[in-house]
């Protein structure tokens, strides 16, 4: 096995069939995934009924459970499953049977399909289609076992349900799986086109948010991210509500400022005895005040004096 550490030129995508009569498909969708990623397949043992191994793609390895226990000697070799989950960018099971959507909701992990989910990353996509039949499909365990996978992060290919359609079985209703070309479109959504491993991709998120939280400070135009209308006026009100605050908190700032000079004006204008120092012109008032008492007195003292004269 190729080494994984190495940067391939294409994604990887690792491709798992499980035993559903739709596995029937399994050899157009390596062909499509083919075009735009590098593939690796596993298979179960019942997937195999449905399989004809010589009209798989030549590039296309298969892995099913005999190379598990085949491909390990001794201590120190590579374990299989260990293996391909290491060299993955992303992994489709499709199509994924009832039995196997029970086991990995369950946890177990008996081949070579379920012990590569147990050791599976979950920072990197992996995707499931379900295929089963009908009455198979309506039964509360298969919601149920549906709602444990999609906590832990697996995507469906379909939107709702599997398509409505008459199987194999003869039963009419839904637990077809997509069409291939429909699951092809897994390019669109997972964007790995670009050939960059997921782990890459990861690793370069900090440096790639402190890159854009450095513009966003500089001004930088090109370093915004693109916001909605309704975020755009929610930050405009929190940045006039901050700024009203720091006008607020500067007003108040500048009243403090202004009482506690016209304190100090009034600490200097009192002297030791407590009475007001008097300069200037508040001296000169003062003194036309108390000249004017002075004369106000002396004229009510003479008044005093004639209305007390006797009349002569």
């Amino acid at each position: 096995m190729e080494h994984h550490n190495i940067k391939p030129a294409k994604p990887r995508i690792l491709l798992a069939v499980s035993g559903s009569v739709a596995a029937i498909k399994f050899e157009i969708l390596c062909r499509c995934f083919l075009e735009w990623a590098e593939i690796r397949a596993v298979a179960t043992k019942s997937s195999l009924h449905f399989i004809d191994r010589r009209t798989l793609p030549s590039n296309v390895p298969i892995y099913t459970d005999e190379d598990e226990w085949t491909s390990w000697k001794m201590i120190g070799d590579e374990v299989l499953h260990i293996e391909l989950r290491k060299w993955a960018d992303i992994m489709v099971i499709a199509p994924l049977s009832a039995n196997t959507l029970a086991k990995i909701a369950g946890g177990l992990c008996d081949n070579l399909l379920t012990c590569v989910v147990r050791a599976w990353d979950y920072r990197k996509p992996i995707y499931v289609a379900p295929a089963m039949n009908t009455c198979m499909w309506n039964n509360p365990f298969t919601k149920h076992h549906l709602e444990v996978i999609r906590r832990f992060g697996f995507r469906f290919l379909s939107v709702t349900d599997p398509i409505t359609r008459t199987p194999a079985c003869g039963d009419h209703g839904n637990g077809i799986m997509l069409e291939p070309h429909v699951l092809f479109s897994i390019n669109e959504r997972s964007g790995l086109q670009s050939g960059r491993p997921v782990e890459q991709k990861t690793k370069s998120t900090k440096q790639k948010t402190r890159t854009a939280e450095q513009k966003i400070r500089a001004g930088l135009q090109s370093g915004r991210p693109e916001r909605s209308a309704e975020r755009q006026t929610r930050a405009a009100v929190r940045k006039i509500r901050a700024a009203g605050q720091v006008c607020r908190a500067a007003d108040q700032s500048s009243i403090s400022e202004r009482q506690r000079r016209s304190a100090e004006r009034k600490t200097k204008a009192t002297d030791q005895s407590g009475r007001p120092k008097l300069q200037g012109k508040s001296i000169e008032r003062q003194t036309r005040a108390s000249v004017q008492v002075c004369i106000a007195e002396d004229q009510r003292g003479r008044a005093g004096l004639q209305s007390a004269r006797p009349d002569l």
